[in-house]
């Protein structure tokens, strides 16, 4: 993953400022109902799908020629398969942790598969699962390591606006806070496209071995 990144720095960083420009813009409205906070997560999900297809377009290359028309829909099949996957890993880390790190792990090759092979959303996701089948312990761990900072990220959040606001629950916030905590996640998401990318390129069948990526 750092090699990818470091092949294409420009547009890993050019995705992840995308994210926390876009990010901040968010935190700093002053949203109130329910309803205005699925509208932000909608919306943040769907950008965050945009930006890892960019990200991962231009960086795992050559794109296999499979027609006019999957040219054309891989990048809804991607951006698609990154709303399932934030849905489905999401759920399982809420209810068990470590389900949803081995969810993450078996369907991050799913997206580059959409991207470079241009196959469709449920031959995306069966293929990464099939790949990812003999060395799927690397990628758990690899998503956990992702995972830490994270959360860590969440309680230091909550503790800045306890100590600002006396109370977590509060509407407003900081220009501060809003920078430093979208910054932080603007490069995790970019590490996690990266670490999907990865993904693809090691279980590829035309990458390297899996007794020579897993041992």
């Amino acid at each position: 993953a750092s090699a990818l990144v470091g092949a294409h720095p420009f547009i890993f960083a050019a995705a992840a400022l995308s994210s926390v420009a876009f990010g901040t813009w968010l935190d700093l409205q002053p949203w109130q109902s329910w309803s205005d906070s699925m509208w932000v997560i909608a919306v943040s999900t769907l950008l965050a799908g945009v930006l890892q297809y960019l990200a991962l377009r231009f960086s795992l290359s050559p794109v296999q020629d499979r027609g006019r028309t999957r040219a054309l829909l891989a990048p809804l099949v991607a951006v698609t398969i990154h709303c399932l996957v934030w849905l489905v890993a999401g759920t399982a880390y809420v209810l068990l942790l470590v389900p949803g790190l081995y969810l993450a792990g078996r369907l991050s090759p799913a997206v580059g598969v959409a991207i470079v092979e241009r196959e469709g959303p449920i031959a995306s996701v069966v293929e990464s699962w099939r790949r990812t089948r003999a060395g799927w312990w690397p990628l758990l761990l690899a998503q956990a390591i992702l995972l830490v900072p994270l959360i860590g990220l969440f309680g230091l959040v909550a503790i800045v606006t306890l100590l600002e606001w006396g109370t977590i629950a509060t509407e407003d916030t900081s220009l501060e806070v809003a920078l430093i905590s979208n910054l932080i996640l603007g490069v995790l998401a970019a590490a996690g496209w990266a670490l999907n990318g990865a993904a693809y390129r090691l279980t590829a069948p035309d990458g390297p071995r899996d007794e020579d990526i897993f041992a």
